[in-house]
Parts: C-alpha cells; sequence; structure tokens
C-alpha cells in the first residue's frame, strides 16, 4: 500500500496555514499524532507521496517545507522545471521507509 495526497494550496497562504493544512492531511503518519491520542496507530511504515501545486517557492521558503522532513520524514524530489515566474511552485515529497 502506497498512501498518496494530492494538495492545491491556493496563493498567497502564509507558510504557517500552508504547515496546518498538509499536517493535516498527514497526521496519522506522524509520532506527534501520539500527543492527541497515546493510543493513536502510527502508519510509519506506510510509503507516502505527497505532490501538488503548493503555490509556495521551495528554493526560496525552504523552512515552511523542514517540517515535512522532520515530522513525516518526507524527502524532496529534485526537479529542475521552474513554473513561468520563475518559481517552483510544483512539488513532490516522498517517504519511503525500505531505503
Amino acid at each position: 500500500m502506497v498512501s498518496c495526497v494530492v494538495c492545491y494550496i491556493y496563493p498567497g497562504v502564509d507558510a504557517s496555514h500552508f504547515k496546518v493544512i498538509l499536517f493535516s492531511a498527514l497526521i496519522k503518519y506522524s509520532e506527534t499524532s501520539l500527543l492527541i491520542d497515546e493510543e493513536f496507530h502510527i502508519d510509519k511504515d506506510v510509503p507516502i507521496i505527497v505532490m501538488g501545486d503548493c503555490n509556495v517557492d521551495v528554493k526560496r521558503n525552504e523552512k515552511a517545507f523542514g517540517f515535512m522532513k522532520k515530522h513525516f520524514d518526507l524527502n524532496k524530489v529534485p526537479t529542475n522545471y521552474p513554473s513561468i515566474g520563475n518559481s517552483y511552485i510544483d512539488s513532490t515529497f516522498t517517504r519511503d521507509p525500505n531505503y
């Protein structure tokens, strides 16, 4: 099984709201969920793919994406294709516990 999350974050969303949106979609894959309920089942062995139009330039806002590595062990898939405005707003992150 692989869990896929597809997202569209509308333009102008600040970094804190961006984090809340993605965190709410991914919380069951993080130990942080234990703060809500100690008996919560964490899916740490499920591979995850998160992709979409984040409307946040990853190269200019690395802190906005750092929580994805810290809490969900998601790694940014390197891309070299900027948008028309020369920003990198389409992003893909993956977690594969087998590697």
